[in-house]
């Protein structure tokens, strides 16, 4: 659709891009870029009151025709939305039917490419007009993601005439502009200072912008305001330190929380890693700082799991059908993301947005490429490639280690590693925690905790061999009858499993070895139904 429905560059909602990461990438480098050359810039942050929910079905109707899409098709969208009504049901029966005449459907695929239709006139009618001035570029005055939408201006009055002519057109199409919700950040040129002054309503002569005759509040040097997602400041995107605050916090709260170990990683995998994975990217954050989030978690998990400080890292990072616990590694997700952005913001596409990137942000891009081994200059897919190769060094570096030394047999058997999802209800904490230190090789033994010393290591318990895992496991007389116990039930639970498949099953039953008959074998169990037989040992 997105090639049928060809609309403004400066609208990147709904788009197969990162629109968000995009948007934000401009307005905080807008920031920087004024700031730094004691510029007057002038943003405001729009807020249109329920957009998808108010846009007349006219002002559809209009953009399809004046985009010349064929008649037949228009047709089709009219008798889509024509006639279209609700009902409200209750005890005492059902209501009137309502008619729908305003708003684009929720759900429908086609409703934000409508709604971008409708909004993209705007970019045409103000050009780029009263914009910011990016020497040897052009002028860069809008941007907006889907109903979010931007202005710039180098000037007071510049920005006024655009905020005039955004309100008129919005009204026209049967929308409005929150003005109670609308932000204005200004910089101004100030005399011999070395950078321009955030002009807020503290100053002398503070800028002053009305929306629907209302005037637009002016953020101060010590207040913060979101857009996309992202606090902002009029420096610019808030300091990644705000974020780690966070994580701190919430790693804290998750620690003190009465839930099971596996409960707690099941809360940090898919929900609290992913909160602060968009603040990262979105935010100048160098490759040091998100290491040291990540030894962060690691200490927390080895806390919560009752993990030794020496257990190989990358047994948390490896997927769970690998055999690991599939926690994600901020320092490969952050950098990936980071130097994807970073190479489809380059493009000579939107050239304001390049010489932003490439003028403000080359120093973080230069220390996340050289962090993650990519040239400054990656293609999708060397990108591609280094992320394929970080779970494969990671494997790699698993396997070397006596943590880890099994995980290549655990790696191709990915129904034994399911339970270290968390989801299983039938382990307790303590069972998962031990099955945990058995996977990985902690389980406290002579061997594994006197390494580099100079100890007697004999097992005490038959005083063989050295005390291994693998050794009280397998081989210990000791534990001979509790191996056999197990074995035995393992038996029992497979062989009920077969015959409620319809299979005749005979245990440990005697057959004769060919050519000479003369030995005979005894698998655990043979498994018989029709034509099919099945030997399990």
């Amino acid at each position: 659709m997105q090639s049928a429905f060809r609309t403004s560059s400066k609208q990147t909602g709904f788009k197969p891009v990162n629109g968000v990461g995009q948007n934000v990438a401009i307005l905080h480098n807008l920031l920087r870029h004024a700031r730094t050359n004691k510029s007057n810039l002038f943003v405001c942050l729009l807020d249109v009151s329920k957009a998808f929910d108010s846009v007349p079905h006219e002002s559809i109707i209009r953009a399809l025709v004046r985009n010349g899409y064929p008649s037949e098709f228009i047709e089709i969208i009219k008798n889509e939305y024509k006639n279209s009504y609700t009902a409200l049901s209750c005890a005492d029966g059902d209501s009137p039917l309502v008619y729908i005449k305003r708003g684009v459907k929720q759900g429908d695929p086609m409703s934000s490419v409508l709604f971008n239709l409708v909004i993209d006139e705007l970019f045409e009618i103000i050009g780029d007009r009263f914009g910011y001035e990016l020497p040897g570029v052009g002028r860069v005055n809008a941007r907006a993601f889907a109903d979010d939408i931007a202005l710039f201006s180098g000037s007071e009055i510049g920005m006024q005439e655009l905020l005039s002519v955004t309100e008129e057109f919005l009204r026209a199409r049967g929308l409005e502009l929150n003005a109670d919700k609308c932000v204005a950040i200004c910089l101004r040129k100030a005399g011999k200072v070395k950078k321009s002054q955030i002009a807020d309503s503290s100053v002398k002569n503070p800028p002053s912008f009305t929306a629907q005759k209302k005037p637009i509040r002016l953020l101060g040097i010590n207040e913060q305001c979101r857009y996309l997602g992202v606090l902002f400041t009029p420096f610019g995107a808030v300091d990644p330190r705000a974020p780690v605050t966070e994580l701190r916090s919430a790693l804290e709260s998750f620690r003190k929380a009465p839930l099971k170990p596996q409960q707690k990683l099941l809360m940090l995998r898919p929900y609290l890693i992913p909160r602060f994975i968009f603040s990262f990217i979105n935010t100048e954050c160098y490759p040091k700082l998100i290491g040291q989030q990540d030894r962060l978690i690691r200490r927390w998990l080895k806390e919560i799991l009752r993990l030794p400080k020496s257990v190989c890292s990358e047994i948390f990072y490896l997927p769970i059908k690998d055999g690991g616990l599939g926690v994600g590694k901020l320092y490969d997700i952050i950098g990936i993301a980071k130097v994807r952005l970073h190479a489809s913001s380059t493009r000579p596409s939107d050239e304001c947005l390049r010489f932003l990137m490439e003028t403000q942000g080359s120093s973080m891009h230069a220390r996340w490429c050289h962090a993650m081994r990519l040239s400054n200059r990656p293609s999708a897919i060397n990108i591609n490639t280094r992320k394929v190769l970080s779970i494969d060094e990671s494997r790699s570096r698993l396997l070397e280690t006596m943590h880890g030394s099994v995980s290549e047999i655990f790696r191709n058997s990915p129904i034994t590693n399911q339970w270290l999802s968390g989801q299983t209800r039938i382990m307790k904490g303590n069972t998962f925690i031990k099955a945990l230190h058995m996977r990985t090789n902690t389980t406290p033994t002579l061997v594994s905790t006197s390494r580099g010393r100079e100890v007697d290591k004999k097992c005490r318990r038959c005083g063989l061999v050295d005390e291994t895992l693998i050794h009280i496991l397998q081989t210990c007389p000791f534990t001979q009858g509790m191996r056999c116990h197990r074995h035995n039930n393992v038996c029992r639970k497979v062989s009920e499993k077969l015959r409620v498949k319809g299979f005749q099953v005979f245990q440990e039953q005697g057959v004769p070895s060919p050519p000479l008959q003369t030995n005979v074998s005894r698998p655990d169990i043979i498994a018989i139904r029709g034509d099919q037989a099945l030997v399990l040992d």
